[in-house]
């Protein structure tokens, strides 16, 4: 158990509870102090470990709780795990309003991952219930599956949606997932989605457009998307309906998450290939972007790159927030921050760079070109432009790094935002030993939460999204 927010009182009943394995003995099994004291607890929060010889043990009392509206379990993995979580969901199928399941399949172990993918349709209406108990999750507004497999068959197409409430929609690693957007397009009542992510390396065949293509046919089902966010691998360099499905929410778009990855060769020889980041290479992005843009954008793009694609973006672009990202173990720039504070440093105390007149510019200051350009010192140079009297007007933070998972990758991040008007703009140190240098833009914390202030979405779960890992690291995957 690691966090709590009341003490153990029987007279004291807590909003929100997390707990972790291993759970001890008397807390949320069948006669545990949760089930006997805490039975209007709202907001649960559960870790499990298979590997833990006591995983999954002591949680029979799950299913006796009946106030629920926010049930979030990762690490799922067998099949009394999956047994206890179903029947807590159709306990508190009334009250839920968010959701979160993430599994660990083991594949030496069977399992019934099927049957919570049943749960959410509601079963067959008896004649003695009165319509408002007919309703199934009518409350259901967030739901998430990671690692979920998706059976190849699932209900018929046309059948009521389960989902009608259903605001938000996130997808993270589950195989076979086209089936489930496929069907989602084709249930008789369309979804009202403001927020869908998804997010999978399980594409991997480069001809096999069907997956694909269903990403194109569910996001053209409804309208009134806010965020849209998609990490793919292999996405077809050319996709009919890609640009036009965006374009779709074009009108209500307040966020977009665009990441490609692909098969690439990791040895001379080019005998074995593996997943990578590579610099977005569909056209429909930088085409949809030429129209209009939305205040918030993540590409999967270098530093060096990145400007020369943001050139075309009209002088009347929105952009607040930009995101440069990277993702996966081979691109972990593992002390990005720390270069980038070193180049600043370097720039305060006249070092590597100097005023000549050749050669690009940071913070009108210029780089002798002796030598090639680190990566810190492109993402400055970029930067620079970004944030002049020819970069993109509306900006204000500008991120580049990995941001999941909240401080898991702190070495891999760089924050930056606009300077004001009334700020220094001479080098100086901050107070905490950085390197300030330009007139236009300093380095931030995103613990800062006045840094979203102006933006019409959550900036923290925006840099996050996407994750190049899964919260657990499955070791049936290794």
């Amino acid at each position: 158990m690691y966090e709590r927010h009341e003490p153990l009182d029987s007279q004291l009943t807590c909003r929100m509870w997390c707990v972790g394995t291993c759970l001890p003995a008397g807390i949320l099994d069948t006669n545990g102090y949760l089930v006997r004291h805490q039975q209007q607890i709202h907001s649960l929060s559960l870790i499990t470990d298979g590997t833990c010889p006591h995983a999954g043990r002591r949680l029979e009392g799950l299913s006796s709780l009946t106030a629920l509206t926010d049930l979030e379990w990762e690490g799922i993995q067998h099949p009394f795990e999956m047994r206890t979580l179903c029947d807590c969901l159709r306990q508190n199928h009334r009250r839920l309003k968010a959701v979160s399941i993430g599994l660990l399949l083991n594949p030496n172990v069977p399992t019934s991952h099927e049957d919570i993918l049943k749960v959410f349709w509601p079963p067959r209406a008896q004649d003695d219930c009165t319509p408002g108990e007919r309703e199934w999750f009518p409350s259901l507004t967030s739901l998430t599956f990671s690692r979920v497999p998706f059976p190849d068959s699932l209900l018929q197409g046309g059948q009521p949606s389960p989902f009608r409430a259903l605001k938000a929609l996130t997808i993270r690693d589950c195989p076979n997932e086209q089936r489930f957007l496929q069907l989602l397009a084709r249930a008789k009542d369309p979804l009202s989605l403001q927020h869908f992510e998804i997010s999978s390396d399980y594409l991997r065949d480069s001809e096999d457009r069907l997956a694909s293509i269903a990403i194109v046919e569910f996001l053209l089902s409804f309208r009134g998307l806010r965020r849209l966010y998609l990490k793919v691998a292999n996405f077809p360099r050319f996709l009919p309906g890609l640009g036009d499905a965006i374009k779709h929410h074009q009108a209500t778009l307040h966020g977009l998450v665009f990441h490609e990855r692909r098969l690439m060769p990791i040895d001379a020889e080019r005998l074995f290939e593996d997943l990578r980041d590579v610099n977005m290479a569909s056209p429909n992005i930088p085409q949809i972007l030429r129209h209009s843009s939305p205040a918030a954008l993540g590409l999967c793009l270098r530093p060096v790159i990145a400007r020369g694609m943001l050139l075309d973006i009209p002088e009347r672009s929105s952009i607040k927030l930009l995101h440069l990202r990277l993702s996966g173990e081979e691109r972990k720039h593992r002390h990005l921050r720390r270069e980038i504070v070193s180049e600043l440093r370097r720039i305060a105390e006249g070092g590597l760079w100097s005023r000549s007149r050749h050669g690009p510019t940071v913070a009108g200051l210029h780089l002798k070109p002796a030598r090639k350009r680190s990566e810190a010192q492109d993402f400055l140079l970029l930067a620079q432009w970004a944030f002049g009297p020819t970069g993109l007007p509306a900006l204000q933070i500008l991120a580049f790094g990995d941001f999941s998972h909240d401080g898991r990758y702190r070495e891999q991040q760089i924050l930056i935002r606009r300077r004001s008007i009334s700020e220094q703009p001479y080098p100086r140190v901050s107070s905490d030993g950085e390197y300030s240098i330009s007139s236009s833009f300093c380095l931030v914390d995103r613990d800062d939460h006045s840094l979203w202030d102006d933006l019409p979405l959550d900036g923290t779960q925006f840099l996050s999204a996407c994750p190049s890992t899964g919260l657990m690291e499955s070791p049936y995957d290794l």
